[in-house]
């Protein structure tokens, strides 16, 4: 109420009504009193559509926190504390790499972290390895590959 309080001490002619609320309870009320006509400003009362883009951004960041841990969790049970780890953070770093935005590196070590467990696994039971220590080395494998696509990339600009 002190915002209220000190709008009107500077505008004394003029009503404010002060509402606060989540941006999409704001949105809603702005909306239907602007569709009933009742909706009165000095200036051009704006609309936005930035609040979807809100939680589409904050949706596709949940997904992505709840699959970090399912894999953590089934991840663990499975394989281990150590193997788990190198899963999640092997792959972030060898698609940093070549990759510079957020939606590239996530995409990307979410394909190299799935092909590396895969290809370790095949290995692992092909050559009858060790399963961690396998799909260790092959994500060690892919960050060299990754390292070296990054260098050629960075000299071809």
């Amino acid at each position: 109420m002190a915002v209220k309080k000190g709008f009107e001490a500077k505008y004394p002619g003029v009503v404010m009504d002060y509402y606060f609320a989540g941006t999409g309870k704001v949105i809603t009320k702005i909306t239907t009193e602007h569709q009933a006509g009742q909706v009165a400003a000095d200036g051009p009362v704006r609309f936005t559509d930035r609040v979807t883009d809100w939680y589409r951004d904050h949706l596709s960041l949940g997904t992505v926190a709840l699959l970090t841990a399912v894999t953590i969790v089934v991840g663990m049970r499975l394989m281990g504390v150590i193997l788990i780890s190198s899963l999640l953070i092997f792959p972030s770093l060898t698609s940093m790499r070549v990759f510079r935005s957020f939606r590239g590196v996530v995409l990307s070590s979410a394909a190299v972290s799935a092909l590396c467990f895969f290809f370790g696994f095949l290995a692992a039971f092909r050559f009858d390895l060790p399963t961690g220590a396998t799909v260790v080395a092959v994500n060690a494998l892919a960050f060299i590959g990754f390292a070296a696509a990054g260098k050629i990339k960075r000299v071809k600009r």
